[in-house]
């Protein structure tokens, strides 16, 4: 079963103020992602990992790269996602949930690879080794309670993004909801938590695009960072 609450992560510096949130590895169910996904997944094994960053395949991370330079945590030319999340870096980068599976319904069954490498059978199983490895884990809630802001990219799945960062009872206070899109189909909404986190809930990466969505998106975030 997994036994590391930072599993999922993509790297950085976990000290950092800021967060930069997903849902899931979205290369997992690919070709180029088979050999990340195996690395992330024996990560699960391992009570004693220490936060390192994962090999990421190329071509991922476009629009968390270009927020990246808008903000100044970012100065580098390179497109290779390897070169920037390494541990002192200014941010930190992580996902709600460790690796992709394979279907939504809780007993869908998890194909041969995850259950060989997990012993996880269904997707009931795999939420409740979620649930068990963040938010009822002192050690995650700990690693996070620094963190000033935490962006978090997939706007419907809010929810599961309070589950996760809350301290208790999923309980925040609303800030702000954005009355113009940061895109034309969706808005930003800002949320304080019960431990002091502010989670800023944003589009799905693929959604933002145009340089004015980043340049709004980063004013956002630029409020609740040390001057």
């Amino acid at each position: 079963m997994m036994k590391c609450p930072t599993v999922g992560h993509n790297g950085g510096n976990p000290k950092a103020e800021i967060w930069f949130c997903g849902i899931e590895n979205g290369w997992s169910g690919d070709e180029s992602g088979k050999g990340h996904m195996k690395h992330n997944m024996e990560l699960l094994k391992d009570p004693n990992h220490k936060t390192t960053y994962d090999p990421v395949p190329k071509g991922y991370f476009i629009a968390l790269r270009k927020i990246l330079k808008t903000l100044g945590l970012f100065d580098s030319d390179s497109n290779d996602p390897n070169d920037w999340f390494y541990k002192k870096a200014k941010f930190y980068s992580v996902n709600l949930y460790p690796f992709a599976f394979p279907a939504r319904y809780p007993t869908a069954k998890a194909d041969k690879e995850i259950l060989e490498l997990t012993g996880i059978k269904t997707k009931r199983e795999y939420m409740q080794e979620c649930d068990r490895l963040r938010c009822a884990n002192p050690k995650w809630h700990e690693l996070h309670k620094n963190a000033k802001v935490i962006v978090c990219f997939g706007k419907e799945c809010w929810d599961d993004f309070i589950w996760q960062f809350s301290k208790s009872d999923r309980e925040y206070e609303l800030l702000k909801e954005d009355d113009k899109s940061i895109t034309e189909r969706t808005t930003s909404i800002e949320l304080s938590l019960d431990n002091g986190n502010i989670l800023i809930l944003c589009p799905h990466p693929s959604s933002i695009k145009p340089r004015l969505d980043i340049d709004k998106l980063c004013g956002h975030i630029r409020r609740y960072l040390t001057k």
